[in-house]
């Protein structure tokens, strides 16, 4: 059964969806693989974000029987979908398989001109999706998504992003549910876990004030991170067996998540988390 792999590597839940010791079983989750073919590329707005990385391996042997390849967040991308403000979302339609001539329309690709900078104006991205081809060399449903949702937690320097490769029967679905709703449990267990986050904005946005000088960005540590997407994660899986009434260990979706602070009061960081075989690549542009 494929594990979710943290910096103090394999952290369980028990059945209540609580984080438990290393030492004890983990419950199933919806995470599985499968081939690369969607992604989000990242690039820094200006020179002065720059952001020193921290790797951390982790030795777990591939027993879930996929085939092992990494999955590569990056694509060829300049643009994407907004659906309310500072969210931006793309992927397949679940259910619909497209064709040579409608693959590369928008509504099919989450692909918008330009790109999308983040409201602190520290980071740039563009996001692109594609249907792959079946056994036969058709074309068939796209199971992948991504989201992007700037001003994260209602913070002006927070950033989220997650890109999703669902697997299955109803894999499409259980892929487009995390979309929509993980970035939302992932911002409640931000606030419970750093209580000098902002409140959630109010249904009139003008009453929203972003006072990032109260937050303190100290508290953004590699531990608290790793507890936040797990507590995610938890809530996500409870909410799928809940409200999408699947058989989550045969339909599911793997996921890679990163978490920008890019606030001016603080050194820029990026947290990243993933299940299943989904991964997030760092490079250097050439000049």
């Amino acid at each position: 059964m494929p594990l979710w792999r943290s910096s103090r590597g394999i952290l369980p839940v028990d059945d209540l969806g609580k984080i438990t010791s290393p030492i004890r079983e983990r419950r199933r989750t919806f995470f599985r693989s499968n081939s690369f073919k969607s992604g989000v590329l990242i690039k820094p707005s200006t020179g002065s974000c720059e952001v020193p990385l921290h790797r951390q391996e982790v030795d777990v042997d591939d027993s879930d029987g996929d085939d092992g390849e990494p999955v590569v967040v990056i694509d060829d991308v300049d643009d994407m979908s907004v659906r309310e403000p500072h969210v931006y979302v793309g992927g397949g339609i679940p259910g619909v398989a497209v064709d040579e001539f409608t693959i590369e329309q928008p509504k099919y690709t989450g692909h918008v001109v330009g790109g999308c900078h983040s409201v602190s104006r520290s980071i740039w991205w563009g996001a692109r999706t594609r249907a792959g081809n079946d056994s036969m060399g058709r074309r068939k449903e796209n199971q992948d998504s991504f989201c992007i949702r700037d001003r994260f937690a209602n913070c002006d320097g927070l950033t989220f992003m997650c890109v999703l490769d669902g697997h299955g029967a109803q894999g499409a679905y259980v892929s487009h549910f995390v979309r929509d709703h993980y970035h939302v449990h992932v911002a409640a267990a931000l606030r419970r876990h750093i209580p000098s986050l902002p409140p959630p904005p109010s249904s009139s946005p003008g009453d929203d004030v972003h006072h990032e000088e109260s937050v303190d960005f100290n508290m953004f540590t590699l531990d608290t991170i790793e507890d936040v997407f797990l507590d995610a994660s938890c809530r996500m899986t409870a909410a799928l067996e809940d409200e999408m009434h699947l058989d989550i260990s045969v339909s599911g979706t793997t996921a890679i998540a990163l978490l920008f602070v890019t606030s001016g009061h603080v050194q820029p960081k990026v947290f990243v988390a993933n299940v299943g075989d989904s991964r997030a690549v760092a490079g250097v542009v050439a000049s």
